[in-house]
């Protein structure tokens, strides 16, 4: 058990909640790897990403990922989890 004084391994990192419409857009997203989400909430994923990599370099390498927690809308149910690797390519 960690206590409060320690760090957590997921103190720098960010998390999000992806909501797809449909089932069928998670399928692609797992079969292709890769993700896509509007305008602005790959503005925003993109800028997470960039914030976690700041976050590692200022603090001598410690973990700062981006997590991706996938459910599609009215499911009500999770569907799986993605680490970002790689900013947003606004070119594919």
């Amino acid at each position: 058990m960690m206590s409060d004084k320690e760090p957590s391994k997921f103190r720098f990192s960010k998390f999000f909640l992806i909501k797809s419409y449909t089932e069928e857009d998670v399928h692609k997203a797992i079969k292709y790897g890769i993700w896509s989400s509007t305008s602005n909430g790959n503005a925003i994923l993109d800028d997470a990403f960039l914030e976690c990599e700041k976050s590692q370099q200022e603090n001598l390498g410690e973990e700062a990922d981006v997590y991706l927690f996938f459910s599609v809308n009215k499911s009500k149910h999770f569907c799986g989890v993605a680490k970002m690797l790689t900013r947003v390519n606004h070119n594919k």
